[in-house]
């Protein structure tokens, strides 16, 4: 029986070794063929480049990988050491991080950044499950999964808790994680459903918050709603801030949009060519009222912002996001980016700045903004997989720091391939 044994044991053995043996030998032949991707500078300091890593998506062929480029150079999923190919497969560069630095703690964790919070001293976990699903009666329960990791002592303490009136919904969304001295706040959406006996409101916003020691909800905060539908009208949120940073926060921002039955007359010029005209919802639905609603993670208020009537025009067309005390409003023109930032606490409007771009492009441009920096990759419209511009420019003076081109050499020359931008990050 124990030769039995052993040899079972060998014979398991061998096959593991000679698994992760051809692993290593059919990674080392395709790393020989993957292209060398990198940024090539058409004026401007490349310093400004180590804090940008490009995520993309390249396609060529049979050949579908994700990959990586920053001013080192590339690197494909295929040329990642086995244990992060393996285990450290997530599209967020950041949860990959987790995975590897803090592999117990992330055992069993699923989602993306919008569930995580981290700083110098904990890292958190916060997701709403689901149970008893039943396809009769759709009737859910649904709790809250919370882990903190203390990374001083590398010790975690969790929670489950159900979350309160859950059967009243459909779904719940967690939209951001946020610790505030002592405290844990969960911000999420959450859709009524039909057996909440609420025919008024269709959904709303909630902050949880939670004792960040015991883990005990203390409060239940409903932020917002929208009322429901009808074929005359409707009303949408748009959470704001960026999902991919993890980072501590201190405001959070919703956008509230009502839609409304109507056709827009030729002869209203201040719509035409804008969102508003060609993005119509169905059955002639267009936007008549757009807000801004801001949270403040440490008074626990909401307030509707009260706009200078410049920026008021810009919230139908303009891309908007948060950092720190700042909102960015983005309006692509032909041939241009403006860029105007609002600040919350003085309310006036701290920077106003147009930066050219190089071409004119009918794909929105990816943008990123850290600290003073602008971040904008740009791609062709007639060539969007192969030809697509860098540029990195300061917010306060509107000063162009580095221009260049995401430049792919194939090993074998060839031009049969795409490359997709999927997100850019500034760290």
């Amino acid at each position: 029986m124990n030769i039995k044994r052993y040899w079972k044991m060998i014979a398991t053995l061998s096959v593991i070794v000679l698994t992760i043996g051809t692993f290593y030998i059919q990674s080392s032949f395709a790393a020989s063929e993957f292209p060398d991707i990198t940024f090539k500078t058409v004026s401007g300091s490349e310093e400004e480049l180590d804090n940008l890593t490009i995520n993309a998506s390249y396609h060529e062929a049979e050949l579908y990988q994700r990959v990586t480029i920053n001013r080192q150079g590339s690197t494909f999923q295929e040329q990642l050491p086995f244990y992060e190919r393996f285990f450290g497969s997530s599209m967020y560069p950041e949860i990959n991080r987790y995975e590897k630095d803090y592999r117990n703690f992330m055992r069993g964790k699923v989602g993306g950044t919008n569930l995580f919070f981290e700083d110098d001293s904990v890292l958190v976990y916060a997701d709403v499950m689901y149970e008893g699903y039943n396809h009769n009666t759709r009737i859910t329960d649904y709790s809250f999964n919370i882990d903190v990791l203390d990374k001083q002592a590398v010790e975690n303490h969790s929670t489950e808790l159900s979350v309160p009136n859950g059967n009243d919904y459909a779904w719940i969304s967690v939209e951001d994680v946020q610790i505030v001295q002592d405290k844990l706040i969960v911000i999420t959406r959450n859709q009524l459903s039909n057996r909440s006996g609420d025919e008024e409101k269709e959904e709303e916003v909630h902050g949880y918050t939670f004792d960040l020691e015991t883990l005990k909800l203390e409060n239940n905060q409903e932020l917002l709603s929208i009322p429901r539908g009808d074929e005359e009208s409707f009303s949408r949120l748009s959470m704001m801030n960026d999902n991919l940073n993890v980072e501590p926060e201190k405001y959070f921002l919703i956008s509230k949009v009502v839609m409304e039955q109507g056709v827009l007359e030729e002869s209203h010029e201040e719509y035409e060519g804008t969102e508003m005209e060609v993005n119509e919802a169905p059955n002639n639905m267009i936007a008549t009222e757009q807000s801004i609603f801001v949270y403040d993670y440490e008074t626990a208020k909401m307030e509707e912002l009260n706009l200078p009537n410049e920026l008021e025009s810009l919230l139908e067309s303009a891309r908007v996001t948060v950092q720190n005390n700042l909102i960015y409003f983005m309006n692509q023109q032909e041939g241009s980016l403006e860029v105007t930032s609002y600040n919350i606490e003085t309310e006036q409007i701290d920077i106003e700045q147009t930066f050219n771009l190089n071409r004119t492009s009918t794909h929105e441009p990816f943008i990123k903004i850290n600290q003073d920096r602008l971040y904008l990759i740009t791609a062709s419209s007639e060539d969007i997989g192969k030809d697509i511009d860098v540029m990195i420019a300061s917010l306060s003076t509107g000063e162009l720091l580095y221009e260049g081109k995401i430049e792919v050499t194939e090993k074998d020359n060839s031009t049969d391939y795409e490359l997709f931008i999927n997100d850019i990050d500034t760290k």
